[in-house]
Order: C-alpha cells, then structure tokens, then sequence
C-alpha cells in the first residue's frame, strides 16, 4: 500500500425541524463558496461518530440537543489524487430551529424537499438523496 494514499471519515446530518430540513451555505472563504451542503465534517482522531455529529452540529449551527435516529446514507469522493473522503449521513431531529453560524457559513435555510431545488446545493448530495428512502424519513420525522 502507498503511504501517500489517506482516506478520512465525516459525517453529514440531515437536520428535521417540523417538517423542514436545515441546508447551510459556506461563507467566502470556505471551498465551494456558491453551495448549499448538510451540516457535518470529519471525525477526528478518537471520536466516536455521535460525538463527531453533535460537536460538528454545535460548531457550525449551535443546535444542542439533537437526537439522532439512524444513518440514510453512505458516500466517498476523492479530494485529489492521495486523499479520499468517506462519509455517511444520519438523520437527526432537532427541537428547536434557532441557528447561531459559525464562521464557516454565510446563511442556512429550513426547506421542505420540493424546495431544494432553488438552492444551488453541492451536487453529490442531490445525488445522495435521490437515493434516500423518503417515506421512511417522513414516517420517522412526523
């Protein structure tokens, strides 16, 4: 195995508040500045996945208190030739939707799914999601 070859884990949430599901957009200087994406990011050495989730969650949006039900979905894209990014993303409610972002976003939005399309959102998650049991999250989240 070449040693100049890395994989990393992140998880993603996909966030249910009454009916609607939270999208944030990167501030400027993040990556992909112009793209809509699901809370999350990488876990780090020793965390365990929940813990990874709920600190990512309040980092980003301030959301504490979130429940988080089961994974929907698993995905990998490569970064550059020598770093691939696996990840899964779980559904999570959350009790509240007041926000407070951190720096790494500029705005967020609480849509239903017929919404998504009039945000420009990252296009490997639209992807994922097409493939989401949707009436499973819907049961789940009523």
């Amino acid at each position: 195995m070449n040693d100049d070859k890395r994989f990393y884990f992140a998880a993603k949430a996909f966030i249910v508040h009454e009916g609607k599901f939270l999208i944030v957009q990167r501030s400027e200087s993040e990556r992909n500045p112009l793209f809509w994406e699901l809370v999350g990011g990488r876990m780090e050495f020793g965390e365990t996945v929940s813990a990874n989730l709920k600190r990512e969650i309040m980092e980003e949006v301030g959301l504490q208190n979130i429940e988080i039900i089961a994974p929907i979905g698993v995905w990998s894209f490569m970064l550059d030739e020598n770093n691939q990014l696996v990840g899964s993303t779980f559904l999570c409610k959350s009790a509240t939707n007041e926000i407070k972002l951190s720096f790494e976003h500029k705005n967020y939005a609480w849509i239903a799914k017929d919404e998504l399309g009039k945000y420009n959102v990252f296009p490997g998650i639209i992807e994922e999601m097409n493939g989401w049991d949707w009436e499973y999250i819907e049961n789940v989240c009523r």
